[in-house]
């Protein structure tokens, strides 16, 4: 199991959630993302796509949403920047970065902090 980090700027209040980044994800039968959150979460969505899944369709039904955020507007959001185009849901820009891509980079909100990681 991955480490558990606490995300934020190291000068003002900007923050991300604690984990590892991001969390892994299914997709159901309906379309939609379903979040495994705890432990063991995961191999029970992982299960819903049946016993001899083929590869195929578990690359297709199964993902990692990192957490992201818009560097113009400062909106936070998942999203699964390896299957997905990187775009904001609120100010439909493009100048999306994962919280793992800032770590040791300059805060988008105060510019003059830096983004840090650490342990729990």
């Amino acid at each position: 199991m991955p480490e558990s980090k606490k995300f934020h700027c190291n000068k003002c209040d900007l923050t991300f959630p604690t984990g590892s980044g991001g969390y892994p994800y299914v997709i159901n039968k309906i379309g939609k993302k379903r979040i495994a959150k705890k432990p063991g979460e995961m191999e029970a969505l992982y299960g819903s796509l049946g016993k001899d899944a083929p590869k195929e369709l578990v690359e297709k039904m199964v993902g990692f949403n990192s957490h992201c955020i818009c560097v113009d507007c400062l909106k936070q959001f998942g999203m699964d920047v390896e299957k997905e185009a990187r775009g904001c849901p609120q100010c439909y820009s493009n100048q999306i970065k994962t919280v793992l891509e800032l770590v040791g980079n300059s805060c988008p909100k105060c510019k003059t902090g830096t983004i840090v990681a650490e342990n729990e």
